[in-house]
C-alpha cells in the first residue's frame, strides 16, 4: 500500500470531544476526521458549506485511508479560560467564559494512502509546502506546520507486533508492557457530508509516544502495515 508520511505539529491544539457541555475538553489525539480535514485543507477539498463537510467522504471514495502516531515528546494538556460572545441577551453582559482545555505544543505523525492520481497531488503539494486552505489543529487559531517526511510502500504483516501508530480495542489484544501509560478515546471514524458519524472506534495509545505491542488479532480487518520510512521501520494500523 503506497503511503505519503509526513508530520503535523503546532503551539496548541484542540479537537473537541462532542459530549462535553459546560468545558470544551479536547481529544489528545486528532481523530480520522479531523486528519482527513487537514488533508482536504492542503489539497483544496470543499468541505461542502455550512454545516458540512465533504472531506472524509470524498477520500473515503478514493481508497483513503488514514494512521497517527503521536510525536517522540507525547502528551502534554493545559486549560485556558476563553471568552464567548453572547448570543441571547441578559442582565450579566455579552459574553461568557468558558473553560478549554488544549494539547500543549502537539505533534503528530500522519500515514495517508489514497487512489494513485490523489496520493501523487498530495505528496507534491507536500514536498513543496504548498496548502490551497490554511491548515489547523483542530481550531482556526491553532495553525499548523506540516512537513513532509517520506513516500513509502508498506506491507501487510502478521500479529503480533510493535505498532507506533493508534491501536483500535476492538481490533486487537494489547500486550501490557511495564515502564507504558496506555490511555484510550473512542474517536469518530467514518462520517457523512453532513457530519452524521456512522462509525465509533475506540484507540489505545502511550502517553510518551512508545510503540504498542499487539498481541493478537480479533478480527480480519485487523491488519498490521510495516513499511521502512526515512531509514526507521514502522508499523501501524491504517483506518
Amino acid at each position: 500500500m503506497k503511503t505519503v508520511v509526513f508530520e503535523v505539529w503546532s503551539d496548541y491544539a484542540h479537537f473537541r470531544k462532542p459530549y462535553t457541555t459546560t468545558s470544551a475538553l479536547s481529544f489528545a489525539v486528532p481523530p480520522i476526521t479531523a486528519a482527513a480535514g487537514l488533508v482536504g485543507a492542503i489539497m483544496g477539498i470543499e468541505s461542502g458549506g455550512f454545516g458540512r463537510s465533504s472531506h472524509l467522504p470524498f477520500l473515503r471514495q478514493h481508497r483513503g485511508k488514514f494512521a497517527v502516531s503521536l510525536g517522540s515528546g507525547g502528551i502534554s494538556k493545559t486549560k485556558f479560560n476563553v471568552n464567548y460572545l453572547k448570543t441571547k441577551p441578559d442582565k450579566r453582559g455579552r459574553s461568557i467564559q468558558v473553560p478549554v482545555e488544549l494539547v500543549r505544543e502537539p505533534r503528530y505523525r500522519l500515514y495517508v494512502s489514497l487512489a494513485d492520481e490523489l496520493l501523487t497531488e498530495l505528496t507534491k503539494s507536500l514536498q513543496n509546502g504548498a496548502c490551497y486552505y490554511t491548515p489547523y489543529l483542530g481550531l482556526s487559531e491553532f495553525i499548523a506546520t506540516f512537513k513532509f517526511i517520506d513516500l513509502v510502500e508498506f506491507k501487510n504483516i502478521p500479529v503480533p507486533a510493535e505498532v507506533h501508530s493508534l491501536v483500535p480495542l476492538d481490533w486487537f489484544v494489547l500486550e501490557i508492557e511495564p515502564g507504558k501509560r496506555y490511555f484510550r478515546e473512542t474517536h469518530s471514524v467514518d462520517m457523512d457530508g453532513r457530519r452524521r458519524v456512522a462509525r465509533y472506534v475506540e484507540l489505545a495509545y502511550e502517553g510518551s509516544g512508545k510503540a504498542i505491542r499487539v498481541a493478537s488479532a480479533k478480527t480480519e480487518e485487523a491488519q498490521v502495515w510495516e513499511g521502512n520510512v526515512g531509514g526507521s521501520i514502522e508499523r501501524v494500523v491504517f483506518l
